[in-house]
């Protein structure tokens, strides 16, 4: 018995060094320090500041590698690190350890993975982090006091398996403000549910399966900003489930102060200072045309914040630390014909926050966290310009906008995209411009861009295409700009040549099938299209990967990994003028 435990303890040893060794199969990341961005580098090993060609490392991204496990150790020691991410890697599991001794931490987001549970020790040893994003992944179990993490102010947990919900997973945090718990599989809200948290104003709780709430489920608060209860199996909501009086600061405009830049029918640039919505009899001059507000603190939008402008056409808000825009923040603002929400901190879109503005032309709301759209949220009939760029969108869905006629232009670049579905765009006759490019586009389904058959521009680089089918499009179909730049394609098939019409195309930075290239190179001449060539190609890529008598239209996934590999030694600067090329104004 005794040779028996101590084989048991031998082998368990065994496990537990070798869970802390950092051998990892190849993949890439992308990092930032103090003086340069988007810097990309291999790696088998741990992400410690030995391993990097640069020092004081700020930021770090991994997207569509393959870790399926984060082993002690992975990320520890560096000092400036503010931020990470780590997205759509098929993680399974978290070891005890992975994240040590990074003081400045202040992001941590690990989304669209395969783990189903959270360990003390995983997470929680990162004690300065604020903001933490868990969302879709598989996660259905997390042992008490793993997310114990004394600073944090808001975390995700939203897209998960989990079917009961417990504050015991935190312990008491003193600090936290923001809870997204959404599109889970919770059943009951529990008596003093969330009364860990002193401070917290933000409860996402929507798309859930909650059919009871207990008596005193939200006690001790008396005053939430935000309690979403939508798409559950609610029955009766009982007084004695909250405190009395309990309040709502949904419609309440009493806000920190803040400063706005302003224009009147004059073109004066005035700036005046606020607590309270932005109502003209609050302004100190009438005719406002234009409402700026950049590098505030606002975490909430709240309803009435920007109402009755008979004269207003802009309205800027950036970089403001915005978590959440109320239902009716905007309203009766006839003239009002530009959006921009910027470089916030929002991730769900509900309807009635933004659709309230009928006469919009014009909406900019990219660089911010959105990973939830509503449906019809964007349903304003006269929009003819939407910009989602830079969030954290996982699927397209047009039923996010209804049917708009007058729609001209999607830009959905920088979000994490996989597939573009049948018909994906029907809702919208004119589009005439679309921005795909640089998701994780695999699969354009079959008739993907029906019934559209005249496009001014089409950017599909930098995804992941490997078969750009025919049928995927009308016949015939022009494409003024189609850019495929830095996908997976061996060929174009024959079918989509014979149908397609383009003024420029752009091929570069793919495994072409060399015999494949002939027939594009022969299509190119006869129909006189412009191929726009990158003069700045690094030596060492190849134009084509593989010689063959006949171009058979098949995928070379052999081939296809080899060149991957290869473009992937090369360093972001090294194709630096591939903008300079293809981008237009």
């Amino acid at each position: 018995m005794n040779t028996l435990l101590y084989n048991y303890f031998l082998l368990l040893s065994f496990v537990i060094v070798s869970a802390e060794i950092c051998n990892l199969t190849s993949f890439s990341i992308t990092y930032s320090h103090e003086f340069e961005s988007n810097i990309v580098q291999s790696f088998n090993d741990c992400l410690i500041p030995a391993n990097f060609n640069s020092k004081k490392i700020r930021a770090l991204s991994i997207e569509s590698e393959n870790i399926p496990t984060i082993p002690a150790h992975f990320i520890e020691n560096n000092e400036e690190l503010t931020d990470i991410g780590i997205y759509y890697s098929g993680i399974q599991r978290i070891l005890p350890g992975a994240f040590r001794n990074l003081p400045k931490l202040h992001y941590l987001a690990i989304r669209g993975n395969n783990f189903s549970s959270i360990l003390k020790g995983a997470i929680n040893t990162i004690p300065n982090t604020k903001s933490i994003w868990l969302e879709s992944d598989e996660i259905s179990y997390i042992e008490e006091q793993a997310l114990h993490i004394p600073q944090l102010r808001w975390i995700s947990l939203s897209n998960n398996s989990l079917d009961n919900w417990n504050q015991e997973w935190f312990g008491k945090l003193d600090n936290l403000e923001e809870i997204e718990f959404a599109l889970n599989n919770v059943r009951t809200i529990r008596r003093r549910a969330f009364s860990n948290f002193p401070k917290l104003k933000y409860i996402h709780l929507n798309n859930n399966k909650i059919a009871s709430i207990e008596p005193e489920a939200f006690e001790p608060f008396n005053n939430l900003t935000w309690l979403d209860l939508r798409r559950n199996q609610i029955a009766l909501l009982n007084a004695n489930s909250f405190s009395n009086p309990i309040l709502s600061a949904a419609e309440n405009c009493n806000l920190a102060r803040f400063s706005v830049k302003y224009g009147d029918r004059l073109q004066h640039n005035l700036i005046q200072s606020f607590n309270d919505c932005l109502v003209p009899e609050n302004f100190d001059h009438k005719g406002i045309r234009t409402i700026i507000i950049e590098n505030e603190n606002i975490s909430t939008i709240p309803a009435h914040f920007i109402e009755k402008h008979e004269e207003l056409y802009n309205i800027g808000i950036s970089n403001s630390g915005i978590q959440s825009i109320l239902p009716g923040a905007f309203r009766n603002l006839p003239q009002l014909h530009t959006l921009a929400i910027r470089g916030n901190n929002f991730s769900s879109l509900f309807k009635g926050a933004i659709n309230t503005i009928p006469n919009i032309e014009t909406i900019w709301l990219d660089a911010n966290r959105i990973s939830y759209i509503e449906e019809l949220a964007l349903y304003i009939p006269q929009l003819r310009r939407i910009n989602l760029n830079n969030n954290y969108l996982a699927s397209w869905n047009q039923n996010w906008l209804g049917r708009l006629n007058n729609l001209e232009e999607i830009n959905f670049a920088y979000n994490h995209l996989k597939i573009i579905s049948r018909r994906a765009f029907s809702n919208f006759p004119n589009l005439k411009n679309i921005y795909l490019n640089n998701n994780n586009i695999t699969n354009i389904e079959p008739e993907a861009f029906e019934p559209l058959n005249t496009l001014s521009w089409l950017d599909l680089r930098n995804n992941q295409i490997a078969l750009l089918n025919a049928n995927s499009f009308t016949t015939p179909i022009r494409i003024d700009y189609l850019f495929l730049d830095f996908n997976h394609l061996n060929f174009l098939p024959r079918a989509l040549l014979t149908k397609l019409h383009s003024d420029f195309l752009s091929l570069n930075f793919n495994p072409w099938s060399c015999s494949c290239i002939s027939v594009i190179n022969e299509w190119v001449s006869v129909n006189s299209v412009n191929l726009i060539r990158n003069d700045c190609t690094p030596s060492g890529i190849p134009l084509c990967i593989a010689f063959k008598s006949q171009c058979t239209e098949k995928v070379y996934r052999k081939g296809t990994r080899k060149y991957l590999r290869n473009l992937k030694t090369f360093s972001p600067d090294q194709f630096y003028c591939l903008d300079q090329i293809t981008t237009r104004d």
